[in-house]
């Protein structure tokens, strides 16, 4: 082999060399850095570390015991959580529907729910009804056979002259009640105990404001409760673009008007300062097929879970028939709502569905401390003063009126980031709207403002 030949051949070998060390170098990579849509997704955010499980946010609203005619409220007591813990690991068998029955025995129906007919029950009431799926769900429930789709209220008889054990699940609405044979051990101990400490809880009286069907529990006296000042935490925007879509690679963030838009040209997430809330929304959606009521809550709840969206103690508020699924704040066992004469911001948090994905997702843009800065003991109307109130005022027909509960009014304070937490009276009316009233609403004469 002559020498120019090996030459050619050293020459191959350096370009080929050359070529190899050139490709590395314009395809290196480093380990911490995925590909495309791979670093994007490693790489997403969440909001909080907290997950919630259904019995977290399925929960009684309100809770009373009924003893020979007396009504005594528990949401102001620690038993309340203790009451609801041990109620849940019963095992529910044996379900029938005894409505009929109830009718043919001429027992009448409201003086049976409310407790006026002298007989001993702890009554628990949810804020909107639930389908029996999530009731099934709720409790170790081991009976496949059930004859109604929903409840809103559960009721705990004392112990019955053949000593079975027995709770009712009942839709107010619908007049529907449905027995079940339960197993529990410590049922005996659980209504005994309530009853030991009912001393400790503030009694109530029945008000109809001239419903039929109707009746609203009322404090005999005024109520005590807590003002409470709150530092707040609000988040980035980067927070929740990082949190919310699937791809950051795709999004890109456009000009809005007191506002921060980003898309990724199917989803658009609109961030608004001035209010504290943002929205989320699928804009290649078309509303076509419809989702059980028990898998919309599921599905909230495992959505919310996925990127941290529990902040505060929301609870299950209530669903529409337009797939919405609410959340509320609560504190003490009563809702936080949004001042309507000054607002801090809503506080709640809104899901809509669609084809089995999330259209619209409404929610606050901040949280509040878990511990409140300042507490001071403050007092709200009893019940007679605000039945003469209701019944002074034109502003809401009594047949309007849904429920009536007290209620925290979320205000700013004087700083930006704190916040006022003041009890006041609340009334939900039977289209949705919440109205609270405040010193300027009670003022007032002809219509009023409410929290939609």
């Amino acid at each position: 082999m002559n020498r120019e030949t090996l030459k050619s051949y050293f020459l191959i070998f350096l370009i080929l060399v050359s070529c190899f060390f050139t490709y590395n170098i314009w395809t290196y990579q480093p380990l911490n850095q995925a590909t495309g849509s791979e670093s994007e997704t490693s790489e997403k955010e969440v909001i909080s570390t907290e997950k919630r499980d259904l019995s977290d946010l399925v929960r009684p609203n309100q809770m009373f015991f009924h003893n020979n005619g007396l009504h005594y409220g528990l949401n102001q007591s620690d038993d309340f959580d203790k009451v609801w813990e041990k109620i849940r690991k019963w095992n529910v068998t044996n379900t029938r529907n005894i409505s009929e029955s109830m009718n043919q025995d001429d027992i009448n129906f409201p003086s049976w729910l409310y407790g006026e007919d002298g007989s001993t029950k702890l009554v628990l009431s949810f804020s909107d009804e639930l389908p029996i799926d999530l009731f099934r769900s709720l409790f170790q429930w081991t009976d496949e056979s059930y004859e109604a789709k929903s409840f809103d209220q559960i009721v705990i008889p004392s112990l019955s002259y053949d000593s079975n054990k027995r709770i009712y699940l009942v839709s107010s609405s619908q007049q529907v009640v449905i027995e079940a044979t339960v197993e529990a051990a410590d049922f005996q101990n659980l209504m005994a105990e309530v009853d030991n400490n009912k001393q400790n809880y503030p009694t109530y009286f029945t008000e109809d404001l001239e419903q039929k069907q109707k009746q609203f529990f009322l404090p005999n006296q005024p109520l005590h409760m807590d003002r409470k000042l709150f530092a707040t935490k609000n988040y980035s925007s980067e927070t929740f673009k990082s949190a919310l879509f699937d791809n950051l690679k795709y999004v890109k963030q456009e000009s809005g008007f007191n506002k921060t838009l980003f898309t990724d040209g199917i989803k658009l997430l609109q961030i608004i300062p001035s209010q504290k809330q943002l929205q989320f929304q699928n804009r290649k959606i078309t509303p076509t097929t419809t989702l059980p009521s028990a898998q919309l809550i599921r599905r909230s709840l495992e959505y919310l879970n996925s990127h941290g969206g529990w902040t505060d103690n929301y609870q299950f508020f209530y669903m529409t028939d337009r797939q919405e699924v609410y959340f509320n704040m609560e504190m003490d066992h009563v809702p936080v709502l949004n001042n309507p004469d000054n607002s801090y911001g809503i506080p709640s948090i809104e899901l809509q569905w669609s084809n089995e994905e999330l259209w619209d997702y409404k929610r606050p843009t901040f949280s509040l401390d878990d511990i409140p800065l300042e507490t001071n003991d403050t007092e709200i109307m009893s019940g007679s003063e605000l039945v003469k109130w209701l019944k002074d005022q034109s502003m809401y027909k009594f047949d309007d009126i849904d429920q009536i509960t007290p209620a925290y009014m979320l205000s700013p304070s004087e700083q930006d980031r704190y916040v006022v937490a003041t009890p006041v009276w609340s009334l939900v009316l039977k289209n949705g709207q919440i109205v609270l009233l405040t010193e300027n609403l009670m003022n007032e004469k002809g219509e009023g403002s409410g929290v939609e």
